[in-house]
Order: C-alpha cells, then structure tokens, then sequence
C-alpha cells in the first residue's frame, strides 16, 4: 500500500495518503520483526515436539517502539519543515 500511493499523483500531494503510508511502513517493519521470531519458534518440528507460547521480549518491545517513535518524529519534523517553507514563500 505505501508504495502503490506513489501512483497517483493526488494521493502523493495529500498529507493524510502520507501519514498513513508512513504509519503503514512501520507497521510493517514491526510486524515483520515478529513474524520472523515467531514462525521460527513456535512450530514444533519433530513428532514428540508441542507448540511452544512465544511473546516478544523487552528488546523486540524496543525496536518496535524506537521503530514506530522514529516514524512520528520524521512526520513531526516534516510537517514542522513544510510550515516553514510554506510560511516563507507566503511572505515573499
């Protein structure tokens, strides 16, 4: 969905088309995190094996959130860098 946006031109200039393509992309990195993890652990193997009970740990807590916090700051500060430059151009 984040990159199909780019096809349209209206979608790329609207802001909320570009925050939810943001949001998606690091939701998806995220979740990608925990799909690798979990598929690796929980299935069981061998005959004698049962399914085991994964949930992430601290750290894996971590990427998602520095994950997630670094997609808001960089909309934050885009959003704070397009006010500017639109707030310049107006006083020309």
């Amino acid at each position: 969905m984040p990159s199909a946006r780019m096809l349209n031109r209206r979608r790329v200039e609207n802001t909320n088309w570009r925050v939810a393509g943001a949001l998606l992309t690091c939701l998806g990195i995220a979740f990608n995190r925990f799909v690798v993890t979990l598929q690796t652990q929980s299935l069981p193997t061998l005959s004698f094996d049962t399914f085991m009970i994964y949930w992430p740990s601290i750290q894996e807590w971590a990427v998602v959130l520095g994950v997630l916090s670094y997609g808001v700051a960089q909309a934050l500060a885009g959003a704070g860098s397009i006010t500017a430059i639109r707030s310049r151009r107006s006083s020309r």
